[in-house]
């Protein structure tokens, strides 16, 4: 009766073991889905980490104050070169009015002299005083000297002959024409100091951004790293599943299965 039972084509044990195998995987498929979950939120806050994260904090520290040393430079070189060149103009125009007044000075009008005088004076006072020691230049041009004494040009009467007059002119345009060379030097060296300061800026910049694109370069390929390891990890899970389910049925197979005997054999005659 026994044997008769296990020539059966139904197998309790097969079947159970079969439900087994079949309800194994869902619950598989479940807890591989949360760790597959775990692992992408794991990477999405590693990515969100490196973006809080920021790149000037990685850059050298000499780079960085080095670039907010060399910007705050030229703020101060835009002020003196505007200024210095404010002086430049009027200086300028002070040396073109000399000049027609040493004309007028001999047989010229007297009344257009002192006009011109006058005016040369006036023109004088708007000349500023600038200071270039915040950026090392401080050359002086002696136009406040000037402003504090005058041209030492007097009214047209004042003189007792053209040659006294032309003299003093002469006199008042050489001083003038010290002053506006050296404002030009002085604005020369101000814009060669700008274009070299500018110059250091953007090496230090290129320097900057070299640091940040490696520490980029750097995040991008550890996020790269932690991408494929969790592809691994989870490809490895799912293979090492479908391998023991396998083994799992072929055992239960060999194990439950009914035992099959070629015929014309003694336990194919029992059978």
């Amino acid at each position: 009766m026994a044997l008769g039972f296990v020539s059966s084509d139904f197998s309790v044990g097969k079947a159970l073991a079969d439900l087994n195998t079949i309800s194994a995987r869902p619950n598989f498929e479940l807890q591989f889905s949360i760790l597959q979950n775990s692992l992408l939120d794991r990477m999405s806050e590693k990515i969100d980490a490196y973006a809080d994260d920021t790149t000037v904090n990685n850059v050298d520290a000499f780079l960085t104050l080095e670039s907010k040393r060399l910007n705050r430079i030229i703020p101060f070189i835009d002020t003196y070169d505007k200024e210095t060149t404010r002086n430049y103009l009027i200086t300028n125009g002070l040396v073109d009015d000399l000049n027609s007044l040493e004309a007028l000075a001999s047989g010229g009008s007297a009344a257009e002299f002192d006009d011109l005088v006058n005016q040369i004076d006036a023109d004088l006072q708007k000349v500023k005083t600038v200071n270039g020691l915040v950026i090392g230049l401080n050359v002086k041009d002696g136009l406040t000297a000037i402003q504090a004494d005058g041209l030492g040009i007097s009214n047209y009467a004042s003189y007792g002959d053209d040659a006294s007059r032309e003299t003093a002119v002469s006199d008042a345009r050489a001083k003038i024409e010290i002053a506006l060379s050296v404002l030009t030097l002085n604005l020369e060296s101000a814009r060669d100091f700008k274009s070299s300061v500018q110059t250091n800026i953007v090496g230090v910049t290129l320097q900057i951004e070299a640091v940040q694109i490696a520490d980029q370069t750097e995040k991008l390929a550890e996020i790269e790293k932690l991408r494929t390891e969790s592809g691994r990890l989870l490809e490895a899970l799912s293979l090492a599943f479908e391998v023991n389910a396998a083994r799992a049925e072929t055992l239960s197979d060999a194990l439950l299965n009914p035992p099959t005997f070629n015929n014309g054999t003694v336990l194919d005659l029992l059978v």
